[in-house]
């Protein structure tokens, strides 16, 4: 007896196990793996109750960004699947399985780029790594270019809120209304560290409701991103003057109150801007 044969890839894994629940699978790993450390030092530190209230000092940008990443995977359409895709799978375990987070979404930068170069012209596709590519890019990437540039980045930081509130400053210092004290603009004050929310929040309006254009990304990423820092330039212009309020605008308060206006500034903005 004699078996014709084919050339026709599978269109599941078996069993009816599509490759779409392997994927699903991965992403899943990779998502808590690169955000274990960053959880377990918020709850080691301030409780897990605190945690769950702060969402673990990781923005609902991200939250909901992984979400939908998720929940996209889920209805992909892959369409046969590919030898290739297993190795892809597998090395992408073997970045999960290293004791590193950050190599998590180094992994994942390179599994997105696969199955976008591999399924060219795929919708499902683009809009599910199109995400998880924005999460790559918030979570390493960003993180990377700022350390490359953070001199200058935080020279600008300093110099807007010179400027709004006119008081005088040399690199990253600048001198309060007091006169008596100095305030350093650092890493975790700059407003680089959560313009790339800006980037993640318009990857996920777009590719939820399906938008489309170039010029209509940049400026709608502009505007998210100028809204992020009007309001950080305006919390430490707070400070500079009234350095007595350093206690309130600087802690608890006063980073909750700004992350709400930019989550909310954010979520605007794209929300509005994908679907016009």
């Amino acid at each position: 007896m004699t078996v014709a044969a084919t050339n026709q890839p599978m269109a599941q894994v078996g069993g009816g196990f599509e490759l779409r629940h392997l994927v699903f699978g991965v992403l899943a790993l990779a998502f808590v793996n690169g955000l274990f450390l960053r959880v377990s030092e918020y709850v080691n530190e301030n409780g897990l109750g605190e945690g769950l209230l702060a969402t673990f000092n990781i923005s609902i940008v991200i939250w909901v960004a992984m979400w939908l990443a998720l929940d996209l995977v889920r209805k992909a359409d892959f369409g046969p699947t590919r030898r290739l895709d297993y190795v892809a799978i597998g090395v992408m375990l073997g970045f999960i399985g290293l004791p590193v987070s950050a190599l998590s979404w180094v992994g994942l930068t390179g599994f997105s780029l696969y199955f976008l170069v591999t399924r060219p012209g795929n919708p499902s596709i683009r809009a599910t790594f199109s995400v998880v590519l924005a999460l790559c890019f918030s979570s390493v990437w960003s993180r990377l270019i700022f350390r490359f540039f953070m001199e200058t980045i935080l020279r600008i930081d300093t110099l807007l809120v010179a400027t709004v509130t006119g008081r005088p400053f040399t690199g990253n210092l600048i001198n309060a209304a007091d006169g008596s004290t100095t305030l350093q603009v650092l890493e975790a004050c700059s407003s680089f560290s959560n313009m790339s929310l800006a980037f993640v929040g318009w990857i996920v309006a777009r590719s939820y409701y399906g938008a489309r254009g170039v010029v209509r990304s940049i400026f709608f990423v502009a505007l998210s991103c100028l809204a992020v820092v009007t309001v950080n330039t305006v919390r430490i212009g707070v400070i500079a003057l009234r350095p007595d309020l350093y206690d309130i605008a600087h802690g608890t308060i006063g980073a909750n109150i700004a992350s709400l206006i930019m989550t909310a500034a954010i979520a605007t903005i794209s929300l509005k801007g994908a679907r016009r």
